[in-house]
């Protein structure tokens, strides 16, 4: 894959993309921001305000959830002595 230059043209692309996503993405959410924070067109905001308080806690369940899945695992492990 490498040797025939297919490996550099699939990073290129990726990068390509994931940086036209986080483009887009800061975008998105710099507008989502400053909707409430301004104050105007109020019902735009009681609609997107719950949404963004309700992800306010996704990362910190998603920051949990590999030290969870480690700790149920290895005490599953170790009571198991056929693993």
């Amino acid at each position: 894959m490498a040797a025939n230059g297919k490996l550099l043209t699939d990073t290129i692309a990726t990068l390509r993309v994931s940086a036209l996503g986080f483009v887009i993405g800061c975008a998105a959410a710099s507008g989502l921001a400053v909707l409430p924070a301004g104050g105007f067109r109020k019902r735009a905001t009681q609609a997107i305000e719950p949404f963004i308080l309700a992800s306010m806690g996704i990362s910190e369940i998603r920051a949990d959830a590999p030290g969870s899945i480690l700790l149920v695992r290895s005490s599953v492990i170790g009571r198991r002595s056929s693993w």
